[in-house]
């Protein structure tokens, strides 16, 4: 009977533990070369299609295509309501604190101007803006007011098209809401891995539950190195938990990345722009990084690893033709 037990109680841990590493591992992309990158991220051809006039269609028809954004505001689960709320708090913030540079906007009217004629945001979206701001860094950031602020230590680095891609590339930020659904799907997996903490504290429980049952019956040392292994196995999930979340939060940061670069790339190809423009830009940024690859302990991939994806496109293309 005391083999039995043991026996059943360790299955149980291994499977759980198990079934909880492979859904954390999950979450790495585990084994998707670039292609599966692509297929999943690639704007629909019925909108790289469209005439090279119908700009602001390419951006605000892809809402049609996106179901994560209509999951996230009509679910009905306390993890929606609460990501829901934290971003309404996030843009009413932004709202009050986030301000455009009068001066810089006006510096560069004559750059701003030539954007908006390509782009033309209200069109797009009427809450989306782009401002200079004053700031030394190379960078551009996107809120999810609309509020776009394009650093002018980017600007005096790039082009005008080479800012066009920059911008593409920040647009599909807020059009595809990753704001909202980055705290939507951290707030899903945080309540998933509470679920597992909980059954690896029921595991604990049970195994404690055993073990002292088992070493009052059969042994005179009620603190064993077996009862003290099968605790520690069983309450690992508490810290893998954790893990597994901090692990997500990764992956959905990659998939906006990628995302957003994908739709940068056929945003230039759609205005008959080079889209290897794009791919220039992360050339630049790459060489700022030193050229570091993509780990498990970054929280954004590295422009190394975007690149890799953008330059599979040329050859995706000519597979489906």
């Amino acid at each position: 009977m005391k083999q039995l037990v043991k026996r059943v109680l360790l299955i149980i841990v291994v499977i759980a533990t198990f079934t909880l590493t492979c859904h954390a591992q999950s979450f790495w992309d585990i084994g998707l070369d670039c292609e599966e990158y692509i297929r999943q991220y690639d704007v629909p051809s019925e909108l790289q299609n469209l005439p090279k006039n119908k700009v602001a269609e390419f951006w605000w028809k892809r809402h049609w295509y996106d179901k994560r954004i209509d999951k996230a505001l009509t679910a009905k689960s306390k993890a929606a309501k609460n990501a829901i709320n934290e971003y309404t708090i996030s843009c009413n913030y932004i709202t009050q604190n986030i301000k455009p540079s009068k001066y810089c906007d006006e510096n560069y009217k004559g750059l701003i101007n030539k954007l908006n004629d390509i782009f033309d945001f209200h069109r797009i979206d009427v809450h989306l803006e782009v401002h200079v701001m004053p700031d030394n860094e190379f960078n551009a950031s996107t809120y999810p007011t609309g509020f776009i602020a394009i650093n002018t230590g980017l600007i005096e680095k790039l082009d005008t098209m080479e800012i066009v891609a920059v911008l593409a590339h920040e647009i599909q930020h807020f059009i595809g809401k990753h704001s909202l659904n980055r705290i939507y799907a951290i707030r899903k997996k945080e309540r998933n891995n509470k679920v597992w903490a909980e059954i690896g504290g029921a595991v604990a429980a049970t195994a404690y539950a055993y073990a002292g049952a088992v070493n009052s019956q059969y042994t005179s040392t009620p603190n064993n190195q077996y009862a003290k292994n099968i605790i520690l196995a069983s309450g690992a999930f508490d810290s893998d938990a954790y893990l597994a979340t901090s692990r997500y939060k990764m992956r959905y940061s990659r998939e906006q990345e990628i995302e957003a670069d994908i739709a940068a790339y056929r945003f230039m190809q759609f205005i008959g722009a080079d889209p290897k423009i794009w791919i220039g830009v992360l050339d630049k940024i790459a060489a700022m990084e030193g050229y570091k690859k993509t780990s498990k302990k970054n929280d954004h991939p590295s422009a190394v690893f975007r690149k890799k994806i953008l330059l599979a496109i040329e050859k995706y293309d000519k597979k489906k033709k």
